[in-house]
């Protein structure tokens, strides 16, 4: 019996135009699962509890940006899981990263099955925190998901509600981060390269922030400097009530060497209109008439007559050079006091 192989179809593309098929596909589907998140994030943070919706009754206006919708889908996601419901708009958003970059997309369905109990652990999480006043509901921020959740652990755990709620919080919340960076697909090389990121990036920030204060530092320094050197300036310089004490101190001196040059005057002009440089002239031509004068050897030196008595013109004279060197004497000691 003969038997006869079926010839097999070539394929419809080629490997290279599968492959480019492939990537694109993947990109246009991060491309929607990003629009997705984002709309849910957008849903999420306009929600109001006043808006109609499947677990309320109201005929206030809708104040949801995505309408009627998106109101009527925010309302069981927080009143369920509370804040926790923002890790399905972050896990769209991620996983739409992902596809774009073509990064890590065999991993998606194993790690997306753990999805629910990352997000159940975030509402826990959020039920650990006080609510704020703008919080209306009468549950926590982890809705009502977190609060039974929290309140059945706090009630096994053999210590006080306090104690016991601080240390579940730090247990969950490094829970929620190891469950998260799971879910969202991070390998070890990523987080590898997410912590010398985040290592190099504070030391980048440290460096920065020292050579700011060293630099601040400096400017403070120099105007510091230039604030001593100018009080030294002005110091140095003399001002106009230093100038007017050096002035007052220099009268007495000045006084003095003016009743000094009188007392010249008056010893060697005798009133005779001249200046200071004419003493020496006088002493000079006193000593020519003199040597003028001077009789030859062996001739007879006639004696002098007598100075005749002064007369009142000369006694006037006289009493005037004693007044002068009366004050010049009193301008000499004032100046040595």
């Amino acid at each position: 019996m003969a038997s006869y192989q079926a010839r097999q179809r070539d394929p419809l593309f080629d490997s290279d135009t599968q492959a480019l098929l492939e990537r694109r596909g993947s990109e246009l589907l991060g491309i929607g699962l990003i629009l997705l998140g984002l709309l849910v994030t957008m849903m999420l943070w306009s929600y109001s509890p006043s808006d109609p919706s499947w677990l309320s009754a109201t005929d206030a206006p809708v104040q949801n940006w995505l309408g009627g919708l998106g109101a009527a889908l925010a309302s069981p996601l927080m009143i369920v899981a509370g804040l926790g419901a923002y890790a399905l708009a972050a896990l769209l958003l991620v996983w739409g990263v992902r596809f774009v970059t073509h990064r890590g997309t065999e991993l998606v369905i194993p790690r997306t099955i753990f999805a629910p109990i990352a997000i159940a652990l975030t509402s826990i999480y959020a039920s650990t925190h006080t609510p704020g006043a703008d919080w209306t509901h009468s549950f926590g921020l982890g809705g009502l998901f977190g609060d039974t959740v929290l309140g059945a652990i706090l009630g096994i755990v053999p210590i006080t509600a306090t104690l016991g709620l601080k240390i579940l919080s730090l247990f969950v919340a490094v829970g929620t981060l190891a469950m998260a960076a799971f879910v969202l697909g991070f390998t070890r090389p990523e987080l590898r390269a997410i912590g010398r990121f985040l290592l190099v990036g504070l030391v980048v920030i440290y460096a920065g922030l020292v050579g700011a204060l060293k630099w601040l530092g400096r400017g403070v320094a120099k105007g510091a400097s230039g604030a001593g050197q100018a009080v030294a300036n002005r110091s140095a310089t003399p001002s106009d009530s230093d100038t007017s004490r050096r002035q007052l101190r220099r009268a007495p001196a000045a006084g003095a060497a003016c009743g000094r040059d009188r007392m010249r005057s008056a010893r060697w002009g005798r009133g005779s209109a001249g200046t200071e440089s004419d003493p020496p002239r006088r002493r000079n031509a006193g000593s020519s008439n003199r040597r003028a004068r001077t009789p030859a050897a062996g001739s007879q030196r006639r004696p002098r007559a007598p100075a005749p008595p002064p007369t009142g013109l000369s006694a006037a004279r006289q009493g005037t050079t004693g007044t002068i060197r009366s004050q010049a004497r009193s301008l000499i000691e004032r100046a040595e006091r």
